[in-house]
């Protein structure tokens, strides 16, 4: 629990640095091994949030799903198309992980489902909006 707690709370920073390396021949590397952390990290929050259900810990679970929007965000910023990627999988897990948590929301939660519900449309409308100004990109050159 208590390195979660510390996921958490670096999650909520403002930048996420990976340093990369440039050679003396102009090839660059880096280290990816961070993507595959930060999956498993996902999956560790997941669960947690599941066990927060089920034991009507709304709040923490809420908290959880905000977590891995949050790395979510940190990668889709990334240079590189894998963490790009990945941010994208840690999106769509937050995304499922919203609408379960916002099924289990009683109407007498101190979690107000509205908000919830507004916070998770626009994430997603954030992302749509990402991805139409990429394509629009794409498309003009």
């Amino acid at each position: 629990q208590e390195s979660l707690a510390r996921i958490s709370a670096a999650a909520g920073r403002s930048y996420f640095y990976v340093p990369t390396v440039t050679s003396g021949d102009g090839l660059v590397s880096t280290n990816l091994e961070h993507l595959e952390v930060l999956r498993m990290i996902s999956s560790c929050l997941i669960a947690r949030a599941h066990l927060a259900l089920a034991e009507g810990r709304v709040k923490e679970a809420w908290e959880d799903v905000r977590t891995i929007g949050l790395w979510a965000r940190h990668c889709l910023r990334g240079v590189y198309l894998m963490e790009r990627l990945v941010g994208l999988a840690l999106a769509g897990q937050a995304t499922k992980l919203a609408w379960r948590v916002l099924e289990h929301t009683p109407t007498d939660a101190d979690l107000d489902a509205q908000l919830a519900l507004e916070l998770l449309l626009r994430y997603r409308a954030k992302l749509k909006r990402k991805n139409t100004n990429r394509r629009a990109r794409l498309l003009n050159g």
